[in-house]
């Protein structure tokens, strides 16, 4: 079993040999390019192709095509049809705008553990002010009173 990796339809990639551009990692049945690409790299089409070799007959699937977004995580998909207006063609693909999740799990994060440390701040001042409390009631200790008359013999 392997993998090809084409950009433009061109073979750049493949499981039995890395190269400058990628490097291939096989985890199980599942095939992990990591691409080395500069910047002449981007607006490009990815595909991938996997096959397999043995047991005979040969086995070959191509994915669907992609482009890589710079600065996004999620590839566009390219048309199978190419479009039917010019003006599709000429249009500019909007930049990939995501919220950073990463900063506001961070904050959210951080909000929870400062609530925890008030609420046991809390909880330690109340509980300090109990035991001395306590502590008051149990050190008081009774003396007898003794009449001024009366002394045992």
């Amino acid at each position: 079993m392997g993998a090809h990796l084409l950009i433009n339809d061109k073979d750049v990639c493949h499981t039995d040999k890395n190269n400058a551009i990628c490097k291939e990692r096989k985890e199980g049945n599942q095939f992990n390019f990591t691409l080395k690409i500069t910047a002449e790299y981007t607006r490009l089409v990815y595909q991938c192709e996997v096959y397999r070799i043995q047991p005979i007959p040969i086995l070959m699937r191509r994915g669907e095509k992609a482009e890589m977004l710079t600065g996004c995580s999620v590839p566009r998909l390219i048309p199978v049809s190419p479009p039917t207006t010019t003006e599709n063609c000429t249009e500019d693909v909007p930049e990939c705008h995501q919220p950073d999740l990463f900063n506001l799990l961070t904050l959210a994060l951080l909000g929870i553990v400062f609530l925890l440390c008030l609420y046991s701040l809390i909880a330690t001042v109340a509980y300090i002010r109990l035991r001395i409390k306590i502590s008051d009631e149990l050190t008081i200790t009774y003396v007898p009173m003794q009449q001024n008359g009366i002394r045992p013999k």
